[in-house]
This record gives structure tokens, C-alpha cells and sequence, in this order.
């Protein structure tokens, strides 16, 4: 009897702390930025010089900083509520500053704010970055969706790759 009780209570604690890969075509292929088949799209405001390169089997997307500002790619729109954790992780090298960011959007569409992990410096070599989001409770602005942005600081050069974003589920 202890026997199935422990394996009834496993077979609903196991998938409650799984993580399931989201669709952010963090393999970067596709036709065009923010066009059919490739959902990623630069920011207006920070205009970046954004370019694709074949490297290391697959795609790389340079997101080069021609601002003060800096840069900014950002993916499609993905569903979330409050309480849910994301984990988003990417290769990168290159040089200057980096950030990965989890932007907020209500069921209207309209940005409510953003998650930041801390600036990280890279370097020539490729190298990978993780980051752990919980979506915060905001009442009257609660988050529908959010987008995955790759930030990269004034004067900075970073080649992305592999951008995977994981939801706990």
C-alpha cells in the first residue's frame, strides 16, 4: 500500500516541476527580421545594426549598438500569468555589455514593465547565459504574455546564438 501511495503522489509531483521548451526560434533561422518565419524584431528606438552569420552549425544573430542607448532584438509574444517562472539561456560572444530581459505585456497588448538579469560582460568566446524569471503579480497591469529581448550596451558588438527559453510547468 505504501508502495502506491508513494508512486500515485510521485506521478503528480514529477510534472508539476517540469520544464517545458517554449517556441521563440531561438535557432534563429527563418526569412527576414520580424518578417514570415523569423519572430524576431529589432527596436525602433535603439536601431540596431542587427546581422546573420552561419557559426558553429548554425545561425548566429550580431546585434551590434549604434546608440547611446544601446541595442535591443526581441522575440514573439508567449503566454504567462502571474507565479509562472521562465528560465532563458544563450550563447554569446563578443564584446561589450550584455543583458537578458523578460518584457511584460497585459491582455491588451500594452508593455507593463520588464525582468533584468544583471549586465554581463562578454568575451571572444562563446559562452552561455541563464537567467531565472518569476512573473511578478502587478494588480490592474497582471502580465498576459511576455517577449524574450536581448540587450546589448552602448559601443557593444554580440553575436546570439541558441536562445532557449524553458517554462515551468
Amino acid at each position: 500500500m505504501k508502495n502506491i501511495l508513494f508512486l500515485l503522489v510521485l506521478s503528480f509531483a514529477v510534472p508539476a516541476c517540469f520544464a517545458a521548451e517554449v517556441d521563440i526560434g531561438g535557432d534563429f533561422k527563418g526569412s527576414g527580421f520580424g518578417g514570415r518565419g523569423f519572430p524576431w524584431y529589432t527596436n525602433s528606438h535603439l536601431k540596431p545594426k542587427v546581422t546573420r552569420h552561419q557559426f558553429n552549425g548554425g545561425i548566429a544573430v550580431e546585434v551590434k549598438a549604434l546608440t547611446e542607448k544601446g541595442a535591443q532584438i526581441y522575440g514573439k509574444p508567449v503566454p504567462a500569468s502571474a507565479g509562472d517562472k521562465f528560465t532563458l539561456s544563450v550563447l554569446a560572444k563578443g564584446t561589450g555589455t550584455g543583458r537578458l530581459e523578460l518584457m511584460l505585456y497585459d491582455k491588451n497588448n500594452r508593455y507593463t514593465g520588464g525582468l533584468k538579469s544583471a549586465d554581463f560582460p562578454v568575451t571572444q568566446e562563446m559562452v552561455k547565459y541563464t537567467k531565472e524569471f518569476v512573473i511578478p503579480s502587478l494588480p490592474g497591469r497582471e502580465a498576459a504574455s511576455v517577449r524574450v529581448g536581448l540587450f546589448v550596451a552602448k559601443d557593444g558588438d554580440i553575436w546570439f546564438q541558441n536562445a532557449v527559453l524553458s517554462q515551468e510547468k
